[in-house]
C-alpha cells in the first residue's frame, strides 16, 4: 500500500502545477496502477471497468506492461519493457503523468534501499543495474518528449544519483 499511496500522492501533488489537470479518475488510476499488471491481468482490468468506468480502466491498461493473469505467464522482461516504452510514447499526458509518478516513487525507493543494502539491491530485480538504468533512461526520454515537468526533473535527478551511487 505504501507504494500505491506514494504514487497517488505524487499525482495529486501535480494538480494545478503543470499542463495536466488532475482528475478524480487519475487519482483512482494512481491507486490501481499495478492492479492489472500484478493482480489478475485482463480479468482484473474488466473488473475495474465494470466498477470504476472505462476511463479508469483505459488508464490502468496504459500503465500496465502486461495483462497476463499470473507471473508465470508474463512475457520476457525485455519484451514487456520494450512494448511498454512503445505504448507509453503514444499515451495521453494523464497516463504519462501517472507513469512518471510511479517511476519516481520506484527510483526513490531503490536509492534508499541501495544506501542500506548496497549492490545487493539489484538482485531483487529480474534484471540487473545496467538494464534497470537503461529502462529508466528510455522512460525519461519519453517523459521529456511529453513536456518538462517537476516529476520528470525529479526522475532525471534520481537516475543521475542512482548512476553515481551505484557506479
Amino acid at each position: 500500500m505504501a507504494h500505491l499511496l506514494g504514487v497517488t500522492s505524487l499525482v495529486m501533488g501535480e494538480h494545478g502545477v503543470g499542463g495536466v489537470a488532475v482528475s478524480e479518475e487519475m487519482v483512482i488510476t494512481a491507486l490501481l496502477h499495478d492492479a492489472a499488471e500484478d493482480h489478475g491481468g485482463a480479468i482484473r482490468l474488466l473488473d475495474i471497468e465494470q466498477n470504476l468506468g472505462a476511463v479508469v480502466a483505459h488508464m490502468v491498461e496504459g500503465l500496465s506492461d502486461t495483462l497476463a493473469e499470473s507471473g508465470q505467464e508474463k512475457e520476457r522482461w525485455e519484451d514487456r519493457k520494450s512494448a511498454y516504452l512503445r505504448k507509453l510514447e503514444v499515451e495521453s499526458a494523464e497516463v504519462q503523468l501517472s507513469s512518471v509518478a510511479d517511476k519516481v516513487h520506484n527510483a526513490r525507493t531503490m536509492l534508499e534501499d541501495y544506501r542500506v543494502c548496497g549492490a545487493g539491491l539489484w538482485k531483487r530485480f529480474k534484471r540487473g543495474r545496467d538494464q534497470q538504468l537503461w529502462y529508466m533512461r528510455e522512460l525519461l526520454s519519453i517523459y521529456r518528449g511529453g513536456g518538462k515537468g517537476r516529476l520528470t526533473d525529479e526522475f532525471e535527478r534520481l537516475i543521475a544519483e542512482l548512476c553515481h551511487a551505484t557506479g
